[in-house]
């Protein structure tokens, strides 16, 4: 009997032993399910800062000043200078480092079926001011006041010095089927971007370097409004780049500077 209450009270204190270790283990899980969630917070929290920028972490190569990136807008004037111009079968001139791009452009539109007309391309600085006296001078001649035909021209028209067709790096550009059918006053309009070869420059044209230079929904940072028809080179792998992430000339600009290029 004695052997029997000693192995009894044996087994209670391994019992008791046991239940201990079980309370202690159940204590301890919730401590690792908090650590695990405050992990998976701060990872959360880590792609989540990363992702804000993801411009800065795969900017392409290249550097601010390349002549590809030259920014022409109100803030930053040309002035007419030695632009490398080489002539275009249909009359145009582009700077002659950008026509194989175009050519390939044009190329792949007809193979799309899809045929472009150019309405315009390189403007020298000294023929924007004289367009720009034109069209005032036709305003004052309809009646208007100076006051009222300048603001008229330039709600319309760029201020000379800030226009990108200066640079050559830039052209003005809708489907051959859409100038045929559309009138003259009316072709460079932002319902352009509802035909079809405005869609497709728009998706395709940064395949071959050129960016749709001022996008709808941007005119606050570009300062001119929606043009679907007016595209501008910047290089195939930039062009990329500033499709993918929505962003404007200015924009990116702005990235490399920041990342001290």
């Amino acid at each position: 009997m004695r052997i029997l209450k000693t192995l009894g009270g044996v087994l209670s204190i391994i019992g008791v032993i046991i239940g201990m270790v079980i309370i202690v283990m159940g204590l301890g899980m919730p401590t690792r399910q908090v650590f695990t969630a405050n992990f998976q917070i701060e990872m959360s929290d880590k792609i989540t800062q990363e992702s804000i920028k993801p411009q800065e972490q795969e900017l392409p190569t290249g550097k601010r000043s390349d002549w590809n990136l030259l920014l022409v807008n109100a803030q930053h004037h040309f002035s007419d200078g030695n632009v490398e111009l080489g002539n275009l079968n249909n009359g145009y001139q582009l700077d002659k480092r950008i026509i194989p791009y175009w050519n390939k452009l044009n190329e792949a539109a007809q193979q799309a079926g899809i045929t472009l007309t150019m309405v315009s391309a390189f403007r020298s600085v000294a023929t924007q001011k004289s367009l720009v006296q034109q069209n005032i001078q036709a305003n004052i001649n309809a009646g208007m006041s100076e006051e009222e035909a300048t603001k008229a021209t330039m709600s319309v028209m760029q201020e000379p010095g800030s226009s990108e067709h200066a640079t050559g790096l830039a052209f003005d550009v809708v489907g051959t089927d859409y100038f045929n059918r559309t009138d003259s006053s009316q072709l460079l309009v932002a319902e352009f971007s509802n035909d079809i070869s405005a869609k497709w420059l728009a998706t395709k044209a940064p395949e071959f370097g050129f960016i749709l230079r001022y996008p709808k929904g941007r005119e606050d940072i570009t300062g001119i409004d929606f043009e679907p028809w007016h595209f501008r080179f910047v290089g195939v792998e930039v062009a990329q780049f500033i499709t993918k992430h929505n962003l404007t000339l200015e924009e990116y600009i702005d990235l490399l500077e920041k990342a001290g290029r």
